[in-house]
């Protein structure tokens, strides 16, 4: 299973090979394939098998987010996340993912995913822990500076967004990247983030589709 997504991830991420005299280099992908394994490995060997959700894995234009149920274990935390301290969750998992050559040192998994993001020239990976879930961000080249949604500056902004839009009621795509000052698809791809996340909803399809903020404590908490 953990070959097929790779395999499957693989194929969807752009790639490119570059020339030298007559000689092909080995081809570069836009995310380093060892942080795209690395991430489902640590998917697999690291979520929390006892709450009822999947792990979602999301390919977005800018981006590809990992959203694995259950929280950082403690003592990790996302303070010392990249002291390379290690302890399973699922020991008897992580044991088979071992012998089957998946997972090697204990506690390189997430320096590795960050070290090989940096070296290939792309943002740092964000690692999020939410209120049941941890979401990994990994960012693709071509548009890192329109991702918004996790960026500490604006996280006060989404409070004002949610403030704004939930006295407006429903709103609209274009309503809302004009206040955000946006292009259109890239409010789409924020309100979809939204979606994901569940502080938002879409009412109606087409061209008639609006959205509203949901008014609960745990989007507010989400948001903060």
């Amino acid at each position: 299973m953990l070959e097929q997504a790779f395999s499957f991830l693989s194929s969807l991420l752009g790639s490119h090979y570059e020339l030298e005299g007559l000689v092909k280099r080995p081809v570069k992908y836009e995310i380093p394939l060892a942080a795209i394994r690395e991430a489902l490995v640590n998917a697999v060997a690291h979520r929390a098998y006892d709450y009822e959700a999947t792990t979602r894995i999301t390919l977005f234009p800018d981006r590809i987010e990992f959203l694995n149920p259950g929280t950082f274990y403690a003592p990790i935390n996302p303070e010392n996340l990249k002291e390379g301290l290690s302890r399973y969750r699922n020991p008897l998992i992580s044991d088979a993912l071992r012998k089957k050559g998946y997972m090697e040192k204990q506690g390189i998994g997430i320096n590795l995913i960050i070290t090989s993001c940096l070296e290939a020239g792309l943002a740092e990976p964000q690692f999020i822990e939410l209120e049941h879930h941890v979401k990994l961000v990994m960012f693709r080249k071509q548009s890192v500076n329109d991702y918004v949604s996790d960026a500490p500056r604006t996280v006060y902004n989404s409070l004002d967004i949610k403030r704004h839009f939930s006295a407006k009621g429903l709103f609209t795509s274009k309503e809302f990247a004009q206040y955000i000052g946006k292009s259109v698809s890239m409010a789409k791809k924020i309100l979809f983030d939204y979606q994901q996340q569940g502080f938002v909803e879409m009412v109606g399809k087409g061209p008639a589709t609006k959205y509203r903020f949901i008014p609960t404590e745990s989007a507010d908490h989400m948001l903060q």
